[in-house]
């Protein structure tokens, strides 16, 4: 039990940490935590849908639509009509996103430098491959959950 406990506390203090860790290099910019993981994705995967947005950062429409909704205001991405399915939008980087783009990356890099420093590349890949199994079974306790 002791375990299970350190598991989730571990995990809580990471993530509030890397939190902590962006808010403070996206200062000047003003982005928040949910619309830099938005900008990460799109910089590799630019025009997608929302819908296709929102599964790839597994995030229910509502807080998708709300956080979009604050980027389009700080004109950071804009909606255009899909033209294979005209009841969708794409969502499209501005210029002004493009030129976040390098420091964001850098600041991620720094950020991953940072948290894999003592560890070796064999045991980063069992971490990656522990952690991955980790987030499986939390998903399957949340598909459990909504399904009862």
């Amino acid at each position: 039990m002791q375990n299970q406990e350190t598991l989730g506390k571990t995990i809580s203090h990471i993530t509030r940490d890397l939190h902590r860790f962006f808010r403070y290099h996206a200062m000047d910019s003003d982005i928040g935590w949910g619309q830099l993981r938005i900008l990460i994705i799109l910089y590799h995967h630019d025009g997608i849908t929302q819908d296709a947005l929102g599964k790839e950062l597994d995030l229910d429409k509502t807080t998708v639509t709300r956080t979009l909704q604050k980027m389009v205001a700080k004109e950071l991405v804009f909606k255009k009509p899909n033209p294979q399915d005209h009841r969708s939008h794409l969502i499209c980087l501005t210029q002004k996103a493009r030129d976040l783009s390098k420091s964001i990356h850098q600041t991620k890099k720094k950020a991953n430098q940072q948290l894999a420093k003592g560890l070796t590349p064999e045991e980063l890949t069992t971490l990656c491959a522990l952690l991955s199994k980790v987030k499986a079974n939390a998903q399957e306790m949340i598909q459990e959950e909504i399904h009862e």
